[in-house]
């Protein structure tokens, strides 16, 4: 009998909860993939203006880097769609190169969503 441990129980939330937020599609192999999107248009180069570059380290989480860069958790799919993530349940890769939106430009995105 296979023993559960605390990666057995995190990808379990995190799955329930990308559930809960977006809707969720299959496709007919079987794969889910997450509509983040459906208001929010990041353009493919964002302005120095609007961000800054964040080398990604050995254990970083979609949710460990929200809750560095915003001090919410709740915000890691601004990250993942400014860096156009197809998978969140993936978790971000050693050594890339992110584009973390600053707070000004969350706060505009997130007025966008409460006026749609």
């Amino acid at each position: 009998m296979k023993r559960n441990d605390i990666t057995d129980i995190s990808e379990k939330i995190f799955f329930q909860n990308y559930e809960n937020l977006f809707n969720v599609y299959q496709t007919d192999s079987g794969d889910y993939y997450y509509n983040i999107s459906r208001t929010i248009n990041i353009p493919d180069e964002i302005s120095t203006a609007h961000c800054k570059k964040y080398v990604v380290k050995y254990g970083d989480t979609w949710t460990g880097l929200a809750f560095n860069f915003y001090n919410d958790v709740k915000l890691w799919w601004i990250i993942c769609l400014a860096n156009k993530i197809q998978n969140p349940c993936a978790m971000p890769t050693s050594g890339t190169v992110l584009n973390i939106l600053n707070e000004e430009t969350v706060q505009a995105i997130l007025s966008i969503i409460r006026d749609n």
